[in-house]
Formats: C-alpha cells, structure tokens, sequence
C-alpha cells in the first residue's frame, strides 16, 4: 500500500507506526467488552475515535448527537450533516447537495461509515475539501469485509487504492490509508455473521486466538504490523490533508 507522491515518507512511516497496532491484551481487554454489542469492525473504528483527539471545529459526515460514537469524540467544538432526523444532525442535507457551511470554515472533517452509501462519493469529498481550511484535517472510516447493509443504500467498498485517487482528485494531499483488522478468524466472521449457536462465546474464543496468532507472527518477525493487518482489513481508516494555500 503506498501514499501519494506528495507525502513525505518519513511522516508516512511514522503514522503507519502509530496507527498500525499489533492486537495486545490491553487492547484485547478494551475491544471484548464490545463484541456482542456492536461488530467488531465497527469496535475497531471506536477504538481509533475514543483515543484520538480531534483538532479545533470538527464536522461530522453523516453524523449527529444521537450517534453511537458521538459520546466518545474528543472535541472541543462539533457540527454535523445527515439524511436521517433521528441522528439529531446540525443539518439535515440530501443526498447530492451542497453542505450548508461556508468554504474554509472547519480545521477537521470527520466521516464514520457513510461514504459507501453515498453513490457520487467525490462530490461529497469534494464538498469535504471544500469546507476544510487549509492545511485542515479529513477523517474517514468505511467498511471493506463487512456484508452489505443498505442505509437506505450500500453501493461500493473503497480499497486503499480508490482512496489515493479520488482524494488527490478532489485536492487532498498526504494521503494514508490504515488497515483496522483484528486477524483472520475475526475477519472470517465478520464476512460470514458468525451464524449459528453461542455466537458470543465463538467470537471471544476467535478474539483470543487471533491475538496468540499475532504475538506467533510479531515473535518470528515475519512482518509488520502495517502488513499483517493488511491481509484482513475489516475496515479501513483514512487520514489527508487539505493543501495550504499559497497567496
């Protein structure tokens, strides 16, 4: 997996590092409680959204006060744009219209598993680049090994590479795409629903084995944690920036 041409590479490396985590047991400890409760690819995502701190005004993409994640954001200032009343959005904006927010207004845009229901997602990165100031910060997650579930539809599943592209296009730069995954028997149920009984018990057993699984790969020093995860990303998590503008 590779940035675009205008990262710096040791900036790339060094967030690959920091977001790139082998599975521990304090993570363990930290994502098990969830499992049952929400799917794992969407306990990864919170991981990531429970300890980052986001910087200065944000604006949620598809998101609202009564979402599930709203609670664990750490900001300082919060705005937000759905299609759905019941999230309790800032804006109520339909699918294919501009954002009702001035160009240059926010230093962050956040966006947790809409992109893939929207069917002209560059016009939404656009409008995301658009209302970013410059040098300002995306956020996004979106599923990738995850069943379809239409809200009220579900039209693609992004890989790194579309990410590189569509986000240059759309003007942004220092561009890193990070795999969430826990390992491949986690990965293997989430594709599958895990069905049948003791559903619960199932996921925590495969919890656990995934975890032996990577401490064997981390101690033969097979690959990296970037790399590992990788081969089962459930989900990705992807960062860019909007280019500082020259007057």
């Amino acid at each position: 997996m590779e940035t675009t041409k205008n990262a710096n590479n040791s900036d790339y490396d060094h967030n690959k590092a920091a977001f790139s985590t082998m599975p521990d047991f304090s993570r363990y400890l930290s994502i098990s409680k969830d499992i049952g409760v929400i799917s794992l690819t969407r306990a990864l995502q919170y991981e990531f959204i429970r300890n980052y701190p986001f910087q200065g005004t944000v604006l949620d993409i598809g998101g609202g006060e009564l979402t599930g994640y709203r609670q664990l954001l750490n900001c300082s200032s919060y705005d937000s744009i759905n299609i759905d009343h019941s999230t309790e959005p800032t804006w109520i904006v339909g699918v294919g219209e501009a954002f009702p927010c001035s160009s240059g207004s926010y230093d962050t845009v956040i966006s947790f598993n809409t992109l893939e229901h929207i069917f002209d997602a560059q016009f939404v990165l656009r409008e995301m680049q658009r209302v970013l100031k410059s040098g300002g910060n995306l956020w996004l997650t979106t599923p990738f090994l995850f069943p379809i579930h239409g809200h009220p539809d579900d039209f693609f599943r992004p890989t790194p590479s579309w990410y590189n592209q569509a986000l240059t296009e759309a003007g942004f730069k220092n561009i890193v795409v990070f795999p969430l995954a826990w390992g491949p028997l986690t990965t293997g149920q989430v594709c599958s629903g895990s069905p049948g009984p003791f559903r619960s018990f199932r996921r925590q057993i495969a919890l656990i084995t995934d975890l032996l699984y990577a401490k064997l790969q981390t101690s033969r020093k097979q690959t990296t944690a970037f790399d590992y995860l990788n081969r089962f990303a459930t989900a990705f998590l992807v960062h860019a920036e909007k280019s500082v503008s020259v007057d």
